[in-house]
């Protein structure tokens, strides 16, 4: 933590929300993925869809702040799958 300011880690988790949104709304990815299998939904009914709108929801109403730590990573799984 010693490396970022404060406002890089803002920036970086705006960054990843932003991109969370271009995502869940782009059909034509979202489409493709599902096309491919990627998208998996787990014994619970939650997929890696759900999570993306959540961190979207949560994110775009309250702020990065407030997303669930746990959630963040599921964008690494969409930056590979994309």
């Amino acid at each position: 933590m010693k490396f970022f300011t404060k406002k890089n880690l803002e920036t970086l988790f705006n960054d990843g929300l932003a991109f969370a949104n271009e995502i869940l709304n782009n059909e034509e990815v979202l489409q493709n993925l599902s096309d491919k299998k990627m998208i998996h939904t787990l014994v619970f009914n939650i997929s890696e869809i759900d999570v993306l709108k959540n961190i979207c929801e949560v994110g775009n109403k309250r702020g990065y702040k407030y997303i669930n730590l746990e959630n963040w990573s599921i964008l690494i799984f969409f930056y590979f799958a994309i």
